[in-house]
Formats: C-alpha cells, structure tokens, sequence
C-alpha cells in the first residue's frame, strides 16, 4: 500500500509540474514571417484543457484567422505546433515573454520568432469594402453537389427589384478559399458583390468545398472536380424564382477564368463569362513564365532567374507527359536535386516533389484551356492587367481569342487593363509582394467596366 501511495505521489508530481511548464506557453503569441517577397503577419493562440494543449494559428494579412491546427505539444523546453491539413510545422523555444522558432511550409524554412501578446491582430479593413446598410437583399444560402456528395455555403446578394436579376456565379483562383476569395487582407470578391449588386445584377459567391461552411474535402480536387461545384451553383440558381434562369452568367477569377469556360463549353444554360486572368495557356507553358517574371520583379539575378525557368519548365514538361505517379516523383526527384539551391534541405526537395505530384497540379500541367474555350459561343469578356506576373496579359488573351474566334462567338472582348495586377489593383511592378501592402482591393475601373459590359447585354 505505501509503494502504491508513493508511485501516485510521483505521477500526480510529474503531471503537476508538466501542467506548470505547459502554462509558460498558453497565450496569444505573435510575429512576422519573412518571405523571399514579402512579410506576413503569423500568430497562434495556446489553449490548455485537462493538461492537453490545443492552439489556433491566424494569418492577418491573408485575412485567414482560427485556423485550427492538428498537434499542439510542449515537451523538453520546446514547443511544437502542426497544421497537418496546411502541411504547417512549427518548433519554439519560448524564454519568458519572447520564443526563437523556425516555421516550415512545404519549401519554405524559415525563421519565426514570436513575442507574447494581450491585443490580438485583426484584419484592417480596406477602403473599399462594403458597408452598411446595403441597398440590397443579403441572403445565406446552401445548394448541394450532388455528384460529389457534398454541400455548399455561400451568399446570394440580390437588387431590390421586381424585375428577374441576371446574375453572376463568382469562381475563385486557386488554393482553398472562402466566398469573399480572402487574401492578404482583401476581400475582392465582396468588393465585386457589392458594386455589382448595386448595379442591379445579382451575385452567388460561395465557400470552396472544405473552406468555411461548405462540407466536402478540398485536398485532392482538381479544377474539373471544382467545375461540378459551379454546375450545381447554376441548377440551384436555376430553381429561384427570383432569378432569371436566362441569365446567369460566370465570372472567374485566375483558375476560376479556367473553369468558367470548361463549365460554359458543355452547358447551354451559361448565359456570358468574365474571365478575370483567366489561363489562355496550358499550365505546362504558364508556370514557367509566371516563375520568371516574378522573380525578375523581386530583383533576381539573371543567372538565378535562368536557372530557376529551366528547372521549372523541366519539371513541368514531366509532369505533363508522365502518366505514371511513382514514375513521375522518382524523375521529379532527380531534376530537383540537381537544381536545388545550395541550402535547399532534402525536407525541401520532398515538399516540392509532393506539390508537383499531386492530383490538382498534375491536372493543371496537362490542362489546355484553348480545347474547352473553341466550344464557347455565349459572350465573353476577357481581362487582364497589364502587369499581371502570374497570367501574364499578350500571351493569355492571344490564346483565348484565338480559340474564341475558332468557337466563330460573335461576341467577346479580350481587353488589358494599364498598370494592374493579377488582382486588378493599381501597382507599381506587378509583383505579388506588392498585393498586400495595396489599399486598393479592386481598380474601380475595373469593377465598372463589368457591370457595364454586362448590363449592355442583360
């Protein structure tokens, strides 16, 4: 009985003082990760329930707060965060008030160091996000896909009028995003909500499948899977009475300009499109570019910038051609390695392989937008900014006319807009290190040139 007493004394001891050093981590902490572009803003909160630690990670300038991290663990002084479904990993070593840590990303190793916090970081709002009240209807609405089985959120804004609206289907570029297509503090697709909105057109914006309200798994869908989320948008449009079923058209934002043609080349019921740097390329022929430009606008040397063009362009000619996946990681792995920078670590090259590998990338390489737009007949608007780095403007527009003139469409415009961005903010070099630091969500030129193009024709 008395070794059983002591045997309890010891782990109630070691869990006392395990509860105690997990205390020195439980908090608000904050900090700036710096990128090779640009800074951003990282900060996780540290819970503690029954001994078992839990955190949050926010990204205030990529409007992106709460996300919810997988592993929360403070073991030998050290502490470590994952965000498995975001391959994030995080390790700290806290020393009173401040923690030196290192944040890992797929490619990205670097340093990030926090400091406790009682004021938490929040999303500045922009000038040009809505306000209200709205002269508008704002509706909440759900709609199923029933082909992948799963259901989507999103906010239908309405005119009030007794006239049946036409209306816009927002597709949003690529990576998880939300209805508002949040990004680096900016909410673009609100801004273009709003003024479309009140210029009498309605607008569907909805979470991506497994972002925000919307059910279904985001990891592993390629653009294909995503344009059976914009056909299901349409057929529960298509039910409102409230809604013409005429008129309801797509605008797609970057590989949302991708889809909306895919979705309009086998679907009668897709009255225009605006393709918002839309792809007017195969993926295999962009990437490359989309690599040069940016780092030939970050300042790279051209011996560096090169080097990197090749390399990509390497990978992604595999890529495109190699149908088998174990095939395909064991030659990625050779040209990666014989590529990598000299501090590139062997966790690097892996990450890279993976992102390359997978299903989404995969589908985008081998992906020719120009197929899918010579089947397109309704009206299409096309626009570019001139210093859009990641859908370059000459080379997309030429190849989504080209096609658009084999499809014999009588009415589209392809149209590059001075001195934007792949954001179709007004800018200086067009580099994506510039989004952030930006006021301007939107150019308003822009958003009037939409409304305007489409009520012309609706």
């Amino acid at each position: 009985m008395h070794k059983i007493l002591g045997v309890l004394f010891i782990i109630t001891t070691l869990f006392s003082t395990t509860m105690n050093a997990q205390k020195e981590v439980v908090g608000y902490w904050k900090g700036k990760l710096e990128l090779p572009a640009m800074s951003l803003r990282i900060a996780f909160t540290i819970t503690e329930e029954d001994g078992k630690l839990s955190s949050t990670m926010d990204s205030p300038d990529q409007g992106a707060f709460g996300i919810p991290c997988t592993d929360t663990k403070f073991e030998n002084g050290k502490l470590t965060i994952d965000a498995k479904n975001l391959g994030i990993n995080y390790v700290g070593t806290p020393e009173g008030e401040k923690m030196n840590g290192k944040f890992k990303q797929a490619t990205l190793d670097l340093d990030l160091n926090l400091e406790r916090s009682e004021k938490k970081e929040g999303r500045e709002a922009k000038p040009q996000d809505p306000q209200e009240p709205f002269n508008y209807i704002v509706e909440n609405i759900y709609f199923d896909n029933t082909e992948a089985n799963l259901k989507l959120a999103g906010t239908l804004t309405l005119p009030k009028t007794k006239e049946l609206a036409a209306v816009a289907i927002m597709i949003s570029g690529s990576g998880a995003q939300d209805r508002d297509e949040s990004l680096l503090g900016h909410k673009p697709f609100w801004v273009i909500a709003d003024h479309l909105t009140n210029e009498g057109i309605a607008v569907l914006r909805f979470d991506d499948r497994g972002v925000g309200e919307s059910t279904g798994k985001f990891s592993g869908a390629t653009s294909a899977d995503f344009a059976t989320d914009v056909k299901a948008a349409i057929a529960y449009l298509k039910k409102r009475k409230d809604i013409d079923p005429k008129k309801i058209g797509l605008i797609g934002h970057s590989e949302g300009g991708l889809i909306a043609p895919m979705v309009a080349a086998d679907n009668g019921d897709v009255a225009f499109i605006i393709c918002m740097a839309g792809p007017g390329m195969a993926g295999k022929d962009l990437l490359p570019d989309q690599v040069r430009l940016i780092a030939e606008a970050n300042g790279a040397g051209k011996e560096d910038v090169d080097k990197s063009y090749k390399a990509t362009k390497k990978a992604c000619a595999l890529v495109a051609k190699e149908k088998d996946v174990d095939k395909l990681k064991t030659k990625l792995r050779k040209v990666f390695e014989a590529d990598a920078e000299e501090d590139q670590t062997p966790e690097q090259v892996d990450a890279a392989i993976s992102q390359y590998s997978s299903a989404w990338f995969r589908y985008f390489m081998k992906y020719n937008p120009q197929n899918d737009l010579k089947k397109v007949t309704c009206p299409v608007l096309a626009i570019n900014g001139s210093l859009d780095l990641q859908v370059p403007a000459d080379d997309n527009l030429e190849g989504i006319a080209k096609a658009l003139k084999k499809a014999k469409n009588k009415d589209f415009t392809t149209k590059k807009l001075d001195n934007l961005n792949h954001l179709f903010q007004n800018c200086t070099t067009g580099s994506p290190s510039e989004y952030a630091g930006i006021k301007e969500t939107i150019a308003p030129s822009t958003l009037k040139l939409m409304s305007e193009w489409i009520n012309k024709r609706f």
